[in-house]
């Protein structure tokens, strides 16, 4: 078996071939195209600008909106007291129209074009789909809740746990198929930790409908899930920002001489 063997589901970025068992040292048996070009390009150092930038921003957005989720729930509990509906509605609807955005710019494509054919395509695609649904549940809320608002309250609770476990599923995933092409075991390693964390949130949040103390500990590690996978993203998206500095340092010198 040669050391250089490819391990994992690789198509080539020409043709589409599966290249798994090959060498990397060859050329794809269906088109001829090098092994290694397919291989230079599956890097995320090889992605145009304005993908690096799309993914970069989203990676931020969306960091920041994870963390401040529990601290938009509480000042919308505390405008509900002291301010009119429409404070209510207008916090939620900021947190939601920012976390969409951040979703659909972090969801951008990590591949060239012939190879999106892996789960890492299905994992962008869902992320986009998520947005989408954001979106419509939070201009449905906003539009429902004057008129009946503890059926949207009723609602809103029923569906945010598949959201969020969907969400934080898909934003791993696709996470992951990033660092992997940087790479960077550190992120990766941030990732199964947040996934880990967040699995053993959930599991004691069902316990606490035996015992109740534990549906708040539950909730709280749950919390921190998404603070770990916000942090990985934040890495993603420190990285990112060097590659892109050190292309335009590249282009720069070039030009120069």
């Amino acid at each position: 078996m040669m050391n250089n063997e490819l391990h994992k589901k690789t198509p080539c970025i020409s043709c589409g071939y599966d290249l798994v068992g090959l060498g990397a040292d060859g050329v794809c048996p269906e088109c001829g195209h090098s092994i290694r070009k397919t291989l230079a390009a599956e890097q995320l150092a090889s992605l145009p600008d304005g993908k690096l930038r799309s993914i970069q921003v989203g990676a931020v957005i969306v960091a920041s909106a994870l963390c401040s989720g529990p601290l938009v729930g509480l000042a919308t509990l505390f405008a509900l007291r002291l301010a009119p509906m429409w404070v209510w509605l207008a916090l939620g609807g900021i947190w939601i129209a920012v976390l969409t955005v951040g979703l659909w710019l972090f969801a951008t494509s990590g591949r060239a074009p012939a190879t999106r054919t892996d789960g890492a395509e299905e994992a962008s695609g869902r992320l986009r789909m998520l947005a989408f649904v954001i979106a419509i549940t939070g201009v449905a809320t906003v539009i429902l809740f004057p008129l009946s608002g503890m059926v949207v309250l009723v609602l809103l609770a029923f569906l945010a746990e598949p959201i969020c476990l969907i969400l934080l599923e898909s934003m791993l995933a696709h996470t992951q198929f990033l660092a992997e092409r940087v790479p960077n075991t550190r992120i990766l390693v941030l990732i199964h930790t947040a996934e880990v964390v967040w699995v053993v949130g959930v599991l004691v949040a069902l316990l606490g409908f035996v015992f109740s103390p534990l549906h708040i500990v539950g909730i709280v590690l749950v919390y921190i899930g998404f603070v770990i996978g916000a942090v990985a993203l934040l890495k993603l998206g420190h990285i990112i920002a060097q590659i892109r500095r050190e292309r335009d340092g590249d282009e720069r010198t070039g030009i120069s001489q």
